[in-house]
């Protein structure tokens, strides 16, 4: 009888002490989350607000994007996707070439067959 409270009092101290460990750990972690947030916050706070100018669209009859314009679609690009993109082409949609629907229908016809072509296991 005293050997089986023995295991079980061993069992219930590993058990507590992985349980503990975990705990540790986790409040760790959260810990270095927090602190990291806090710099990143500080380091956002510091930061020197720039005076913002106003955003100028297109002017009527031209074609060109002015720059502020690309600089407020890079910025939004950025904060939308949380990565470091780049945007290659901006441009009007009236300027964009027209899509054939034909040319899209072979496409997919294509990847039909490709799909078609491999055995189902």
């Amino acid at each position: 009888m005293l050997d089986a409270l023995s295991y079980q009092a061993v069992g219930l101290i590993v058990v507590f002490t992985a349980l503990g460990s975990i705990w540790g750990l986790l409040e760790l972690m959260g810990w270095i989350f927090r602190a990291a947030e806090r710099r990143a916050a500080a380091a956002r706070a510091a930061a020197p607000v720039l005076e913002q100018e106003p955003v100028l669209l297109l002017e009527p009859g031209t074609h060109a994007i002015s720059p502020q314009v690309v600089a407020v679609i890079t910025a939004a690009a950025h904060e939308c996707l949380q990565a470091g993109d780049r945007i290659v082409s901006i441009m009007p949609v009236h300027l964009q070439p027209n899509v054939d629907v034909n040319l899209l229908a072979w496409s997919g016809e294509g990847r039909r067959q490709i799909f078609a072509s491999h055995k189902l296991r």
